[in-house]
């Protein structure tokens, strides 16, 4: 892919405008170039060695009119009408220009925006017919192009109608506006710079050359045609559309990277022999390497594991869906056909407008998939971070996305199916390419993925953490800050970050396998049922006694059990990233302290041996609980209770004779009731820690890949941009909005700054 020396060639202009010049001889101009010189101004620099061309071909053209040769265009008249024949070379061109002038410009000024092209547009076009036209192929003279590097030095940019050209011979019409500015029309209106204000103002062309000391040019024979009869405009706003989708392309590669760690899917995928081996595609190739790379590091992607046998990863998807496992297959024919228009721009707008529509429908069903909570793996429905009966979080963004991939969808239907014969019948078949050009905007679908992945990465990363085993109702948000780093494969066994991985993949992982793993007391916490049972016997208590004695409750010995690590995490230094001077490097090391600061605290807490019975009411609990997630969080906590409950009873009934009834039924209630309490207050205290702690505080950048980490940190720490749900955890107390922006407000903030994400993780492939 062309990407990376894309964009390292535009950041060598951006770094210092002002000592960087785009040289024109008509044989070098670049993808990057053009942008730098369309979006970025960059100077540019007629190669005077191009005048000689130039000088040729006009003579040329000279000798020609001198022994009254007919010549198209100069003597005859044009397209349909070329049977007739004239002396008056400059009333010819006068005429030309004048069927041409007949572009749509409102007088309002609020609709310029619709009915004319972007200065970037026009910028570029200009940039591309002075490059052609210092070819020495049009027989015009050597002032012609330096008049239009004249309205680029001074950024005098013409006003020209969006509609109009159906780039047959050339793009006619918008090119006459263009002509019309250097020969100083006082009908044909340019933007300028106040001298004042500094802001773009819109007045006739007369005053703006008048106001930068520039004469207007007189047209001479065959210059009207030289300027006119190219596709200027076409191939530069192809040229600007295909630099933004090499970079929407491979943006499209890193949400999906972002996808997979938000799915907990697997680098299997991506691997060289699927890729490089099995299908040895190019493109395919290419993307599964780029993919690869971005997941380096991270926590969240599962790394494929040795065989297991059908009992042990029974009830589990063997496999990622094809919104993620088939990425490469899918993205990598797209990246082929953008690779190939870069290499012939002119002819490359219909296979672009359809590469641009499959990277949009790719994202649009990984998109579904995390929104769908039957498909995510127990995320919320709509990545709700509250309740979902009062929260909708991406329902709305769903529906956008669908009606952005509608439209995307007819967008991409073939031009060239609807060509109709024009001028006369003369022009009858052409490749009317500004049409495509609508359909090139995919970066709000894009970066309505992005909000969506942020809100996705940071719930499975809090889910990733509540794995762990839990420390008290009073102490767990403290501890959840410095994020035990445990695995639910690993509790218990003193496992620290260098297992991490394997227990990420465990054959015994379901669906919802990141999920807060909230019971507590003595059934479900490793090794507290010896401990109790230790510290019973030591006090006197016997035999079955010890285990269903009501008078000492689990919780209270484990809070007392957990009292020294209060003390460590109250002296827990944590650095509040929201200070943007931090570098990234410094945001990361950072969050990577907070994660494994409570390794070495919890391991004598949490070294005991797991037996089977609380490894099933954990592995039922957590089941139970992430299967629910459509319910509130009360009803959910209680679902999942009942469920460790029942389990429970059956235990119980199947050992009747070493079970006192009559205390389970004294027990039971109460530690139903403790335990209900105490997991619906670890939930909300934990929803509260991550909608409102600083981002220091949250551990999510430790966990991400290269590529994730950089779009992570950029939006959520320079941007500002929190995770979705305050209002709706504080019931909208204040009113809607009172807690921060609409979620389609953060959505265009990032849009607008989108050439930015880019720069941040172009570095990484």
């Amino acid at each position: 892919m062309d990407f990376i020396p894309l964009r390292i060639h535009l950041s060598n202009f951006l770094n210092d405008l002002s000592s960087q010049t785009v040289n024109l001889d008509g044989t070098s101009l670049s993808l990057s170039s053009l942008v730098a010189v369309a979006r970025h101004k960059a100077t540019t620099t007629i190669i005077e060695s191009t005048r000689q061309n130039v000088q040729a071909s006009r003579d040329v053209l000279l000798e020609k009119l001198e022994a009254d040769i007919s010549i198209y265009g100069v003597s005859t008249g044009f397209g349909g009408s070329a049977s007739t024949r004239t002396r008056d070379h400059l009333g010819l061109g006068l005429a030309l220009f004048q069927m041409q002038h007949c572009g749509v410009i409102p007088t309002a000024s609020d609709h310029l925006t619709f009915m004319s092209m972007p200065e970037s547009w026009v910028r570029a076009a200009i940039l591309v017919r002075i490059n052609s036209l210092v070819r020495g192929h049009s027989g015009v003279r050597w002032e012609l192009p330096v008049a239009l590097q004249q309205l680029l030095t001074e950024n005098i940019i013409p006003l020209v109608p969006l509609r109009g050209s159906i780039s047959a011979s050339g793009d006619l019409s918008p090119l006459s506006y263009v002509a019309g500015s250097i020969m100083g029309n006082p009908s044909i209106k340019v933007y300028d710079t106040c001298s004042q204000t500094g802001q773009r103002v819109l007045v006739s062309s007369p005053v703006a050359l008048a106001n930068h000391n520039i004469l207007p040019l007189v047209i001479q024979a065959k210059e009207h045609l030289g300027l006119l009869n190219g596709t200027a405009f076409s191939a530069a706003v192809a040229s600007l559309a295909l630099y933004d989708t090499v970079q929407l392309a491979f943006l499209t590669q890193v949400c999906t990277a972002m996808a997979t760690e938000a799915l907990l899917g697997s680098r299997g995928s991506f691997l060289p022999f699927v890729n490089d081996v099995a299908r040895p595609h190019p493109g395919q190739i290419d993307v599964a390497r780029t993919i690869l790379a971005l997941l380096t590091d991270s926590q969240l992607a599962r790394t494929p594991q040795c065989d297991t046998r059908v009992q042990e990863d029974k009830g589990t998807l063997k496999q990622d869906r094809y919104a993620l496992r088939t990425s490469p297959q899918f993205i990598g024919p797209q990246i082929e056909d953008i690779h190939s228009a870069l290499m012939t721009v002119t002819n490359a707008m219909e296979k672009t407008r359809l590469a641009l529509h499959h990277l949009g429908k790719i994202l649009f069903a990984q998109a579904t998939e995390m929104m769908n909570p039957d498909t995510n793996k127990g995320l919320p429905p709509s990545l709700a971070a509250t309740d979902p009966s009062l929260n909708f979080h991406c329902k709305g963004v769903e529906i956008s996305l669908a009606a952005y991939i509608s439209e995307l969808g007819f967008l991409a239907n073939p031009v060239s199916t609807h060509i109709q014969s024009a001028e006369m019948h003369n022009q009858a078949i052409k490749s009317d390419p500004i049409i495509n050009f609508t359909a090139l905007d995919l970066r709000a679908l894009q970066y309505n993925l992005v909000e969506g992945f942020r809100d996705i990465i940071e719930g499975a990363t809090a889910r990733y953490f509540w794995t762990k085993e839990p420390l008290s109702p009073v102490e767990y948000r403290r501890c959840e800050r410095s994020k035990l780093t445990l695995t639910e494969s690993g509790i218990g066994t003193g496992k620290g970050a260098e297992s991490r991985d394997s227990d990420l993949i465990s054959p015994h992982e379901r669906g919802p396998r990141f999920a807060p793993d909230i019971p507590c007391a003595s059934l479900v916490i490793p090794g507290t049922t010896e401990r109790l049972q230790e510290r019973r016997l030591q006090e006197g208590e016997t035999g079955k006694e010890a285990f269903r004695s009501p008078q000492t409750p689990a919780l209270a010995f484990f809070e007392e059990q957990i009292s020294d690590v209060n003390v460590n995490v109250e002296s827990n230094n944590i650095s509040d990233l929201s200070d943007s001077t931090l570098s990234d490097d410094e945001y990361l090391a950072s969050s990577r302290s907070s994660v494994t600061s409570m390794e070495s605290i919890t391991g004598d807490v949490l070294s005991a041996p797991d037996d089977t019975l609380i490894r099933e009411l954990k592995t039922i609990f957590i089941e139970t609980f992430w299967s629910n997630t459509t319910m509130d969080a009360e009803e959910q906590v209680r679902t999942a209770v009942d469920s460790v409950v029942n389990r429970l009873l059956r235990e119980a009934f199947q050992n009747s004779d070493s079970f006192d009834f009559s205390v389970l039924r004294t027990v039971l209630p109460e530690y139903r009731a403790s335990l209900e309490k105490d997991c619906l207050n670890l939930v909300r205290r934990e929803r509260k820690h991550f909608l409102t702690s600083p981002m220091g505080e949250l551990p999510t950048p430790a966990l991400l890949g290269l590529g994730s980490r950089r779009i992570y940190t950029f939006v959520r720490k320079e941007l500002g941009i929190r995770m979705h749900g305050v209002e709706n955890l504080v019931l909208f107390e204040g009113g809607l909005n009172s807690q921060g922006p609409t979620t389609g407000e953060s959505i265009s903030l990032i849009y607008g700054v989108r050439n930015f994400l880019v720069k941040r993780i172009h570095v990484l492939t």
